[in-house]
């Protein structure tokens, strides 16, 4: 098993994520991100470290990367690093009933089958 260091993980987010500047037009406003204290309660029934877990563990782990360039691997090679911060974004999202605007894009990667090999 490799051994995730903290500092390799922000080294790799740090470049991953530099083209991604937050916008005005890309921010949500602040009076729409205002969520009661049920909104929390019912988000932190829906979310735990055990279901986000079982989600990476179901990713094929060399699919080809989303739009921010992270490959399921690297997810699933740092999931006890990266699980808490998955799940507080997780609560805050469903809470606030906010989804950042990058995460509805995507990215088609199209693979030519060979000519003359039948499907």
């Amino acid at each position: 098993m490799y051994a995730v260091r903290r500092e390799n993980l922000i080294a790799v987010a740090s470049h991953t994520f530099s083209h991604f500047g937050v916008t005005q037009e890309s921010a949500a406003p602040a009076v729409a991100l205002l969520a009661r204290r049920h909104d929390w309660r019912l988000a932190r029934r829906i979310v735990t470290y055990r279901k986000v877990e079982w989600a990476l563990y179901f990713f094929s782990p060399y699919k080809s990367p989303g739009v921010g360039g992270i490959f399921p691997a690297l997810l699933q090679k740092a999931r006890e690093v990266i699980i808490p911060h998955l799940i507080r974004i997780f609560l805050a999202c469903l809470s606030t009933a906010f989804g950042p605007v990058i995460w509805q894009q995507f990215k088609v990667v199209v693979i030519p089958k060979p000519v003359g090999i039948p499907t």
